[in-house]
């Protein structure tokens, strides 16, 4: 989680996110900038298994995601045209991967593992979500202030309709850093756990 550049492996807590932009159902658009996730280096893994080529997880994680955002569209029933700052702290997230692997000989002539395919889902079973946003509504803060009331009291709904690409973005980083690993570490020497 924090990082080994010698294998290309980014720190992942703090995760700092330059940008990201994120497009939902309802017409809502917007980005998230100048952001940093934290809390990856304390999850619990409760399950994890390697079958065959097949690597399965299941972890719960407590997150806080903060930044400056824009949006505009639709939230649900609320018209959204916001631009402010914002921390979303997630409770208890329950993510499940599960990982298909194989491998390549690469021209030193040694074999490399891949990742062929993955799928992750994630769900709140025993958790929440709790969100902070600044200026929902540019120019009122009074409705800012209900629509956020409305967001934290049915987090549930929220998170159902718009989690997913927040969580497949951080699930693609942490992904990308273990392809980085596989890149640069031989077989052999996972294998034995010699890096």
């Amino acid at each position: 989680m924090t990082g080994v550049p010698e294998y290309g492996v980014e720190n992942m807590d703090p995760f700092h996110i330059d940008k990201f932009e994120f497009d939902f159902a309802g017409n809502l658009k917007g980005e998230l900038r100048d952001g940093r996730a934290r809390g990856l280096k304390k999850c619990i893994v409760d399950s994890a298994s390697l079958t065959n080529d097949v690597v399965e997880t299941v972890l719960h994680c407590n997150l806080t995601i903060k930044g400056k955002y824009k949006s505009s569209g639709h939230l649900l029933l609320f018209t959204i045209n916001g631009n402010g700052v914002t921390m979303i702290k997630c409770v208890n997230i329950k993510i499940h991967n599960v990982m298909k692997l194989g491998y390549e000989v690469r021209a030193d002539g040694q074999k490399y593992l891949t990742i062929k395919e993955t799928k992750t889902d994630h769900s709140y079973d025993d958790g929440r979500i709790m969100y902070n946003m600044t200026n929902l509504f540019k120019g009122s803060p009074e409705t800012s202030k209900i629509v956020l009331e409305f967001m934290n009291e049915n987090w549930h709904m929220v998170a159902e309709e718009f989690g997913d690409p927040m969580v497949n973005y951080g699930v693609s980083i942490v992904i990308k850093n273990i392809q980085d690993l596989f890149k640069n570490i031989p077989y052999e020497r996972f294998l034995f756990a010699d890096f």
